[in-house]
């Protein structure tokens, strides 16, 4: 897919948001839909436009690509939505100039997405997870139902984008190497019925077996976890000049 990543056989993920128009548009979405998913999109680069993650990609990248995973998934509408605003609180900068949720902020994104998603948008930033957690959910077999699920359904998918492309290896997150993480992550996968992610997890895992051409160079680490463009250039110049002394 042009535009896309390519998480294993079979399964790419929407990169930009044309392609992900596209997707949506193949999927069986109207045109008012992808009108809808147009604005949403819009919001999300007025918020998070200009920042940058750990492995040096902008941040909207991923905002579209775990978006495009839900409509893989044939997840509905108001999930895919969330996700792509789901930074939101936590990154994004309001037209005050101000980051991270206060009621000011929550009534702009009620005005711009509606209850429902901003309800999604905010309880998934405070929705716990790590692979800490992922192993004990498994272990003790907790049931996901309800919001619960949603919320575990978004975080399934925004770790398959996540994971996709090397990132693993490039932001130095070793547990993506764990066969067992793997494990736990498609048992997950399984009790709240999402097909295809099990195989992107096996293609990460096989890709992080195979991650030794990466050089000390490419491995850009946490140095990199800009949330601005001045930032990231900042960053970019200081490892210049650390390699100069």
């Amino acid at each position: 897919m042009t535009g896309g990543s390519d998480a294993g056989p079979g399964f790419s993920i929407a990169k930009t948001h044309l392609r992900l128009f596209i997707q949506a548009r193949e999927a069986g979405y109207s045109k008012a839909d992808i009108l809808t998913l147009r604005r949403d999109y819009q919001l999300s680069t007025q918020l998070n436009g200009g920042c940058f993650r750990k492995n040096g990609a902008p941040l909207l990248t991923h905002l579209v690509g775990a978006a495009s995973v839900l409509i893989t998934e044939g997840q509905p509408m108001a999930l895919v939505r969330a996700m792509l605003n789901h930074t939101t609180y936590r990154i994004g900068r309001f037209p005050t100039g101000a980051r991270g949720f206060r009621a000011d902020h929550q009534q702009f994104v009620i005005a711009q997405l509606g209850p429902e998603i901003e309800a999604l948008v905010r309880n998934y930033e405070t929705f716990a997870y790590s692979p800490e957690l992922a192993a004990q959910w498994v272990s003790s077999r907790r049931k996901f139902e309800g919001r619960d699920k949603d919320l575990l359904v978004m975080r399934l998918c925004n770790e398959a984008d996540d994971s996709a492309d090397y990132s693993p290896a490039l932001e130095l997150r070793k547990h993506w190497a764990d066969p067992a993480h793997i494990e736990n992550l498609k048992v997950l996968c399984s009790q709240v019925g999402l097909t295809r992610l099990p195989s992107a997890f096996d293609f990460v895992l096989a890709q992080m077996a195979d991650a030794d051409w990466l050089s000390p160079e490419t491995e850009l680490g946490h140095d990199m976890n800009a949330p601005s463009i001045s930032r990231y250039a900042k960053a970019v110049i200081m490892r210049g000049i650390s390699r100069l002394r």
